[in-house]
This record gives structure tokens, sequence and C-alpha cells, in this order.
């Protein structure tokens, strides 16, 4: 390769990058100020995008948590509910009991 790593140059010749092909713009980014600005609009779009995206996103979890949340403590309502239905038949079942043995009784 000769100068600049460009492989059309001879050894010690010098080229310009704007006599190399596909270089162009200053800076050699290939790319003229004005494309420039139009990618970096259009990045700047894109990122723009992407961050309402994620906004949104995170509104979405925030409120899937929520209702995580409320399920779970539906939950466990119910478990303290059923409990004390448990206890509450326990002692239905001892009543029965003692009913049945007074009417043995008898």
């Amino acid at each position: 390769k000769g100068s600049r790593g460009h492989p059309s140059a001879a050894a010690g010749e010098r080229i310009a990058c704007r006599e190399a092909p596909g270089c162009r713009g200053p800076g050699g980014l290939g790319m003229s100020s004005s494309s420039r600005s139009k990618a970096g609009a259009r990045l700047e779009e894109s990122l723009q995008e992407e961050s309402k995206a994620l906004d949104e996103l995170k509104v979405m979890m925030h409120a899937a948590m929520e209702r995580i949340e409320d399920s779970h403590e539906k939950l466990q309502r119910d478990e303290a509910h059923l409990e004390r239905d448990r206890e509450k038949l326990v002692a239905d079942e001892v009543d029965v009991r003692m009913r049945q043995e007074e009417v043995s009784l008898l």
C-alpha cells in the first residue's frame, strides 16, 4: 500500500483525500456537511423515537407492576379469608359433634 494506506498510491506518492475514489468531504468522512447534517437529523429523530418508545415501555411496565402488586394483595386477602373459613369450619364440626352426642344421649 502507498501513502495514507490508499492502494492506488505509489510508494512515497501522496494523494489528497478529495482525489481518492470514495473519499469525500472534510476530514475524509465520506460525506458532505449537508449529508452529515441530514444523517444527524435522522439519527436524532431515531433517538427521539427510541426514547419515546422506552418511555411508553416504562409506563406499561409500571402499570403491569401495579396490576401484579394488586393481584398479590388480593391473593393475600383471599388466603386470609380462606383461613378464617377453615377455622370456622373446624368450630362448626366441633359443634356438630357435640350436638350429635347430645342427641344420642336422648
